[in-house]
């Protein structure tokens, strides 16, 4: 068990469940993504390492280096096999991928649904490991989700290496809340409700920060000043001057970014702890308890794997 526990570390669960269920056609290719680790590329030291560790120990598994990251399969590919990024979908093993530009294009207006595959394991039975996620218009292709769970599992209870921490694996359906409803929200004078500030949240995360520390901060949502940063947040993500340039590894300036979105997410804590106020209307000098969130991996619901 040393040694499987040591590849889990170098590894990844989440990397080594999915190269798992890949080798066993349950999904056509997995998408690693070097920007999980902080990194931009293939040869940076974590995802080197990672990579490395997989061609190791599935060397039957081609990698294929694409725009988004590294495509992970049976077969090699090109950048020639996607012409755009419904083919990405579908060599993911997506069924709904047809539906990508949709559901981009719609994201702030429309309510969309996020089928996963999530997995548990017998020491953490509550805490899912995502290992696809799917993001789509409506609920039709659950039956075919449901159906990829039920094969991921038989494929992960069978593998000699992780058979015996497998609790289960499920089918799971999240509904995203346009970020344009929860702008409206805010400006009508509504309270978030705990599904809608845990989007909320999301959204910041998908924002792009160095750290989670926006993400996590207790905003005082009954507080004006508290409100308008949330709303110049949910504004910007709406209309991201940046979204041209995705994905933004692509570009050499990228590191200029963070910097810049370093500082500004630096100015956006100040901005709220400045305006912070206690009981009775006081500034408080203590900051509120972190309120508790779904793990970073698993609460980006356009994140692909």
């Amino acid at each position: 068990m040393a040694s499987v526990n040591a590849l889990i570390k170098t590894i990844g669960m989440e990397e080594l469940l999915n190269c798992i269920i890949v080798q066993a056609d349950v999904r056509p290719a997995m998408l690693f993504q070097y920007i999980d680790y902080g990194e931009y590329k293939p040869t940076d030291p974590k995802s080197a390492l990672r990579l490395a560790a997989i061609a190791k120990q599935f060397p039957e598994l081609k990698q294929s280096r694409t725009e988004w990251g590294m495509l992970i399969s049976k077969r090699s590919y090109t950048m020639a096999d996607f012409p755009t990024d419904k083919e990405l979908g579908e060599v993911l093993g997506y069924p709904c991928a047809s539906d990508y530009h949709y559901t981009l294009e719609h994201r702030n207006t429309n309510a969309t649904y996020g089928i996963g595959i999530n997995a548990y394991l017998r020491s953490a039975p509550t805490k899912p490991i995502q290992l696809l996620v799917n993001v789509c218009r409506n609920k039709s292709t659950e039956g075919t989700m449901t159906k990829m769970a039920v094969a991921a599992e038989k494929a992960l209870r069978a593998s000699p290496l992780v058979g015996e921490l497998i609790d289960r694996v499920e089918m799971d359906i999240s509904t995203s809340i346009p970020a344009g409803a929860l702008l409206d929200k805010l400006m009508a004078g509504g309270v978030f409700s705990a599904e809608e500030e845990d989007e909320f949240r999301n959204y910041i995360f998908n924002l792009g920060f160095a750290t989670d520390r926006l993400m996590k901060y207790p905003f005082q949502f009954a507080n004006p000043a508290h409100r308008s940063v949330a709303m110049v947040l949910l504004s910007y993500y709406i209309n991201n001057p940046l979204e041209p340039f995705f994905p933004l590894q692509r570009h050499r300036e990228m590191a200029a970014v963070e910097t810049a979105s370093d500082k500004w997410e630096t100015n956006m804590i100040r901005i709220l702890e400045a305006s912070k106020v206690g009981q009775g209307g006081r500034r408080s000098r203590s900051r509120s308890k972190k309120q508790t969130l779904r793990s970073k991996k698993s609460s980006r619901a356009t994140r692909r794997r």
